[in-house]
């Protein structure tokens, strides 16, 4: 995901690595943001989503249940058969 832009040649840079020439010699490089305010609510999205649990350990409640056997899966690992050939998992929820 690009986080600077140059809008006179449409060259974008993500950040990380060696900078390119059209920025690596400007002082300010806040101009070269894709979108200020979309970075900053991202990151501040992030940090929530952190906070909240997002990434936890241990057993998960099941988000999809086999309506002919019963048998659950929470989402997480690798899928049951009966719903790994299954075409839309939507079916399941």
């Amino acid at each position: 995901m690009p986080k600077h832009w140059n809008p006179k040649i449409g060259a974008t840079w993500s950040g990380y690595g060696r900078a390119p020439k059209w920025i690596a010699t400007a002082k300010n490089r806040d101009r070269f943001l894709v979108d200020a305010a979309t970075a900053t609510a991202k990151s501040a999205s992030a940090t929530k989503a952190k906070a909240a649990g997002a990434n936890v350990r241990g057993p998960q409640p099941p988000m999809y249940r086999n309506p002919k056997s019963g048998a659950t899966w929470s989402g997480r690992g690798r899928a049951p058969a009966w719903i790994a050939e299954a075409k839309y998992r939507n079916n399941f929820s």
